[in-house]
């Protein structure tokens, strides 16, 4: 077997949305995200489906960093293509799944602000949902206000950081 290592969830939501039929082969980056944001708004209304779970995990048994599973997603995920859910059900499952993921890294790390930026949150639904597990959780959430929704915020967020380090 092979496990392939991605930082980006944007190759995660290419591949549900390649099972799903929803986007096979995308002509532009972010089709796929897309289309998944899509049916899983559709589905809002209908049902509030039980997200998937993704363990999170130390790499290592030291300071980490913490690595998330896919693979009990995807299998879960085929599980209930093969049952016939709808894929819109699905959809709006990943995505409840990972906003529970950004808010059980944000518990991990003992974080009480986090700043939600990068591609992956120019999907306005995953946006609203982590905010939403998030506050629930206490956490003070924080988008980009003068800046774009987009990789830029996370380099502008690295470069905070090295500052912040050098600083002391």
């Amino acid at each position: 077997m092979y496990i392939v290592r991605s930082p980006s969830i944007g190759r995660l939501f290419d591949g549900v949305s390649a099972l799903l039929g929803l986007s096979q082969v995308a002509s532009f980056e972010g089709e796929a995200a897309m289309a998944l944001e899509f049916s899983a708004e559709s589905e809002m209304e209908n049902i509030h489906p039980q997200p998937y779970r993704i363990p999170l995990e130390l790499q290592s048994e030291s300071q980490g960093p913490w690595v998330a599973d896919w693979r009990p997603l995807i299998s879960a995920i085929v599980r209930d293509i093969s049952e016939q859910k709808r894929p819109s059900e699905i959809a709006l499952g990943l995505h409840h799944a990972l906003a529970m993921l950004i808010a059980d890294v944000a518990e991990r790390i003992q974080c009480p602000q986090i700043v939600l930026s990068g591609g992956v949150f120019q999907n306005a639904l995953l946006l609203k949902l982590s905010e939403s597990e998030l506050t629930k959780r206490g956490f003070t959430v924080y988008t980009p206000q003068l800046f774009g929704q987009n990789d830029g915020g996370l380099s502008l967020g690295q470069a905070f950081i090295i500052m912040n380090q050098f600083a002391k």
